[in-house]
Protein backbone atom coordinates (compact mmCIF):
# COMPACT_ATOMS: atom_id res chain seq x y z
CA UNK A 1 0.00 0.00 0.00
CA UNK A 2 1.13 3.35 -1.06
CA UNK A 3 0.69 6.04 1.36
CA UNK A 4 2.03 9.74 1.21
CA UNK A 5 1.69 11.53 4.07
CA UNK A 6 3.42 14.97 4.81
CA UNK A 7 3.36 16.24 8.22
CA UNK A 8 4.35 19.70 8.58
CA UNK A 9 6.22 20.65 11.58
CA UNK A 10 6.82 24.15 13.08
CA UNK A 11 10.52 24.16 15.46
CA UNK A 12 12.60 26.70 16.03
CA UNK A 13 11.16 29.45 13.67
CA UNK A 14 11.45 27.01 10.60
CA UNK A 15 8.74 25.23 8.68
CA UNK A 16 9.60 21.67 8.40
CA UNK A 17 7.98 19.47 5.89
CA UNK A 18 8.82 15.55 6.06
CA UNK A 19 8.19 13.45 3.02
CA UNK A 20 8.14 9.41 3.05
CA UNK A 21 8.61 7.66 0.19
CA UNK A 22 7.25 3.84 -0.63
CA UNK A 23 11.02 2.41 0.52
CA UNK A 24 9.91 4.18 3.63
CA UNK A 25 12.98 6.80 3.91
CA UNK A 26 12.33 10.07 4.91
CA UNK A 27 14.12 13.29 3.87
CA UNK A 28 13.98 16.64 5.78
CA UNK A 29 13.73 20.04 3.84
CA UNK A 30 14.05 22.70 6.02
CA UNK A 31 12.61 26.10 4.67
CA UNK A 32 12.73 29.33 6.51
CA UNK A 33 9.08 31.43 6.25
CA UNK A 34 10.91 34.55 6.36
CA UNK A 35 12.76 33.70 3.56
CA UNK A 36 10.06 32.74 1.61
CA UNK A 37 7.65 36.31 2.63
CA UNK A 38 10.65 38.37 1.95
CA UNK A 39 11.41 36.75 -1.40
CA UNK A 40 7.77 36.88 -2.77
CA UNK A 41 7.94 40.50 -1.45
CA UNK A 42 11.10 41.67 -3.03
CA UNK A 43 9.68 40.71 -6.33
CA UNK A 44 6.21 42.14 -5.94
CA UNK A 45 7.85 45.23 -5.27
CA UNK A 46 10.50 44.92 -8.15
CA UNK A 47 8.04 44.18 -10.86
CA UNK A 48 5.62 47.59 -8.97
CA UNK A 49 8.86 49.85 -9.62
CA UNK A 50 9.24 48.43 -13.25
CA UNK A 51 6.27 48.72 -14.46
CA UNK A 52 5.64 52.64 -12.41
CA UNK A 53 9.76 53.22 -14.46
CA UNK A 54 8.91 56.26 -16.79
CA UNK A 55 11.58 56.42 -19.88
CA UNK A 56 9.95 58.82 -21.66
CA UNK A 57 7.58 61.25 -20.09
CA UNK A 58 4.82 62.84 -21.91
CA UNK A 59 1.53 64.93 -21.31
CA UNK A 60 -0.36 62.31 -23.42
CA UNK A 61 -0.42 59.00 -21.98
CA UNK A 62 -0.46 57.09 -25.36
CA UNK A 63 3.20 58.80 -25.65
CA UNK A 64 4.51 57.63 -21.98
CA UNK A 65 6.88 55.30 -22.31
CA UNK A 66 7.58 52.88 -19.49
CA UNK A 67 9.05 49.19 -18.37
CA UNK A 68 6.30 47.38 -18.27
CA UNK A 69 4.92 43.77 -18.32
CA UNK A 70 1.68 43.48 -21.03
CA UNK A 71 -0.73 46.53 -22.10
CA UNK A 72 -2.03 47.32 -18.92
CA UNK A 73 -4.12 50.80 -18.22
CA UNK A 74 -6.48 52.16 -20.09
CA UNK A 75 -5.45 56.13 -20.95
CA UNK A 76 -4.07 56.15 -24.60
CA UNK A 77 -4.42 59.61 -25.78
CA UNK A 78 -1.74 60.85 -28.39
CA UNK A 79 -2.97 63.96 -28.33
CA UNK A 80 -3.34 66.45 -25.36
CA UNK A 81 -4.68 69.96 -23.66
CA UNK A 82 -1.80 71.67 -22.20
CA UNK A 83 -1.48 75.43 -20.16
CA UNK A 84 -5.30 75.43 -18.70
CA UNK A 85 -6.13 79.11 -17.64
CA UNK A 86 -9.73 79.89 -16.17
CA UNK A 87 -10.30 83.44 -15.40
CA UNK A 88 -12.42 85.24 -12.99
CA UNK A 89 -14.26 81.40 -12.03
CA UNK A 90 -15.47 81.25 -8.75
CA UNK A 91 -14.54 78.41 -6.50
CA UNK A 92 -18.07 76.61 -7.15
CA UNK A 93 -17.27 76.06 -11.18
CA UNK A 94 -14.16 73.23 -11.62
CA UNK A 95 -12.64 72.86 -15.29
CA UNK A 96 -9.95 70.48 -14.98
CA UNK A 97 -7.74 68.80 -17.96
CA UNK A 98 -8.72 64.81 -18.73
CA UNK A 99 -5.58 63.90 -20.54
CA UNK A 100 -6.60 60.03 -20.76
CA UNK A 101 -7.97 59.74 -24.36
CA UNK A 102 -6.77 62.51 -26.19
CA UNK A 103 -7.74 66.09 -24.00
CA UNK A 104 -10.77 66.63 -23.09
CA UNK A 105 -12.23 69.36 -20.21
CA UNK A 106 -14.23 68.03 -17.30
CA UNK A 107 -16.88 70.78 -15.86
CA UNK A 108 -18.57 70.36 -12.55
CA UNK A 109 -20.95 73.36 -12.10
CA UNK A 110 -21.55 73.52 -8.12
CA UNK A 111 -22.81 76.91 -8.70
CA UNK A 112 -26.64 78.05 -8.70
CA UNK A 113 -26.33 79.43 -12.25
CA UNK A 114 -25.98 77.89 -15.34
CA UNK A 115 -22.52 78.32 -16.76
CA UNK A 116 -23.11 78.68 -20.87
CA UNK A 117 -19.90 78.71 -23.08
CA UNK A 118 -20.78 79.11 -26.47
CA UNK A 119 -23.10 76.89 -27.41
CA UNK A 120 -22.59 75.01 -24.42
CA UNK A 121 -25.07 74.94 -21.06
CA UNK A 122 -23.74 73.59 -17.46
CA UNK A 123 -26.63 73.37 -15.62
CA UNK A 124 -26.21 74.24 -11.56
CA UNK A 125 -24.87 70.70 -10.15
CA UNK A 126 -24.09 69.21 -13.40
CA UNK A 127 -20.57 67.37 -14.17
CA UNK A 128 -19.78 67.92 -18.25
CA UNK A 129 -17.38 66.49 -20.44
CA UNK A 130 -16.61 68.80 -23.48
CA UNK A 131 -14.17 68.61 -26.42
CA UNK A 132 -14.05 70.81 -28.83
CA UNK A 133 -14.83 71.40 -32.73
CA UNK A 134 -13.27 73.35 -34.77
CA UNK A 135 -15.30 75.39 -37.56
CA UNK A 136 -12.97 77.14 -39.87
CA UNK A 137 -11.35 79.54 -37.07
CA UNK A 138 -13.70 79.20 -34.33
CA UNK A 139 -14.04 76.71 -31.65
CA UNK A 140 -16.86 75.09 -30.01
CA UNK A 141 -17.23 72.98 -26.90
CA UNK A 142 -19.47 70.00 -27.65
CA UNK A 143 -20.43 67.74 -24.85
CA UNK A 144 -18.76 64.27 -25.07
CA UNK A 145 -20.01 60.81 -23.24
CA UNK A 146 -16.71 59.39 -22.87
CA UNK A 147 -13.03 60.94 -21.92
CA UNK A 148 -11.90 60.06 -25.90
CA UNK A 149 -11.39 63.77 -27.61
CA UNK A 150 -12.28 63.55 -31.62
CA UNK A 151 -10.92 67.15 -32.53
CA UNK A 152 -6.73 66.50 -33.20
CA UNK A 153 -5.42 69.28 -34.59
CA UNK A 154 -2.53 69.63 -37.42
CA UNK A 155 -0.60 71.62 -35.02
CA UNK A 156 -0.64 72.94 -31.70
CA UNK A 157 -3.59 75.10 -31.26
CA UNK A 158 -4.19 77.91 -28.56
CA UNK A 159 -7.89 78.19 -28.08
CA UNK A 160 -10.02 80.45 -26.03
CA UNK A 161 -13.54 80.18 -25.04
CA UNK A 162 -15.39 82.91 -23.45
CA UNK A 163 -18.75 82.13 -21.30
CA UNK A 164 -20.55 83.81 -18.47
CA UNK A 165 -21.90 82.51 -15.21
CA UNK A 166 -24.66 84.48 -13.57
CA UNK A 167 -23.63 87.67 -15.73
CA UNK A 168 -20.18 87.44 -14.91
CA UNK A 169 -17.63 86.95 -17.65
CA UNK A 170 -15.32 84.03 -17.88
CA UNK A 171 -12.34 83.04 -19.94
CA UNK A 172 -11.35 79.63 -20.57
CA UNK A 173 -7.73 79.35 -22.01
CA UNK A 174 -5.75 76.00 -22.95
CA UNK A 175 -3.10 74.72 -25.98
CA UNK A 176 -4.38 71.52 -27.80
CA UNK A 177 -1.21 69.78 -28.76
CA UNK A 178 -1.21 67.88 -32.15
CA UNK A 179 -0.39 64.72 -31.93
CA UNK A 180 3.15 63.67 -29.79
CA UNK A 181 4.07 60.58 -31.10
CA UNK A 182 3.02 58.01 -33.76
Amino acid sequence: MLSLVLPIIKRNGLLSIEDGTMTGMSRRTTYSLRHLIGGFLFASIRLVISYHTIIQDSPAPGCIERIRFGGIGGCFGKTAIIDLQVTSAPPCLEIAVNNCNGGVREVQNKCEAAFEVRQANIAPRERVTLDVMATGNEYIPVSVSSNFSQYVPAQNTPIELIGTLDDQALTVRFTKTAKLCE
